[in-house]
């Protein structure tokens, strides 16, 4: 996989996640958003990237490293915005509005503990947007009949 693209995938699924962050702050679509980034993101982020001709023709094990990477990253975003809002937000109406991991966020060894928690969710959120990557890839493969070989390389210059 060539570094450019992971360097792509990565800053856009993080920009997106930011984005997921603020959605996820909005009462009505707090869930939707938040499965969209556990779920989703990694099958959207190779859809997104053909889409707009960024990537070439890759094959399933691709997609799969491509949706781990948005899925990582796209995690990683959603908590760097959600969190610290929904934590200010309880802290200024004295109650807990950001849920489960906001109450972490009050003594220092909380915030090592709600660390480490939002690194392993956004583990969990890497391996099950892996599956979507892989699942765009072999429905694209399906749907128009190109597939890529395992020893074909497809290089491109960068001008």
């Amino acid at each position: 996989m060539n570094f450019i693209i992971v360097k792509q995938v990565s800053i856009l699924s993080f920009i997106f996640g930011l984005a997921l962050g603020l959605i996820t702050l909005l009462p009505g679509l707090n869930l939707i958003a938040f499965l969209f980034a556990m779920f989703v993101m990694g099958g959207a982020m190779v859809i997104f990237l053909k889409k707009f001709n960024l990537i070439g023709l890759i094959n399933i094990k691709e997609g799969a490293l491509i949706g781990a990477i948005a899925g990582f990253a796209s995690f990683l975003g959603l908590c760097v915005t959600y969190l610290p809002i929904s934590s200010l937000i309880g802290l200024i109406f004295h109650k807990y509005t950001g849920g489960f991991f906001s109450m972490f966020f009050t003594s220092f060894g909380g915030i090592i503990i709600g660390l480490f928690m939002v690194f392993f969710c956004a583990l969990m959120s890497a391996l099950l947007n892996s599956f979507a990557g892989l699942a765009a890839v072999w429905l694209y493969e399906f749907v128009t009949g190109i597939k890529k070989g395992d020893n074909e390389n497809i290089n491109f210059q960068i001008k």
